[in-house]
């Protein structure tokens, strides 16, 4: 689901960037941010460069300008679509 957020958000096409400026283009609050970003850190998506936060490698194809990008399907699996498939029946 963070992902998914973060693709929605299209917060990817915002880095390289300082929290300050992710808050005033997100106009989310300040720690709650922070606790977004971190677990963007934990999954490995964005790392803290000096003091601005930067993509890492894998996360390079979740902005929405990159000519291979996969924003559509984070969107797709952070959606309800896994919780329905494991309602269908054993074959």
């Amino acid at each position: 689901m963070t992902l998914k957020a973060a693709t929605e958000l299209r917060l990817f096409d915002l880095f390289p960037a300082s929290q300050q400026k992710l808050t005033e283009s997100t106009t989310m609050a300040p720690d709650r941010l922070l606790r977004f970003l971190r677990a963007l850190g934990e999954l490995g998506v964005i790392q803290l460069d000096g003091n601005r936060y930067v993509l890492t490698k894998k996360s390079q194809y979740l902005r929405s300008d990159h000519p291979k990008t996969l924003v559509s399907a984070s969107e797709e699996y952070g959606s309800d679509m896994l919780r329905r498939g494991g309602k269908l029946p054993a074959i």
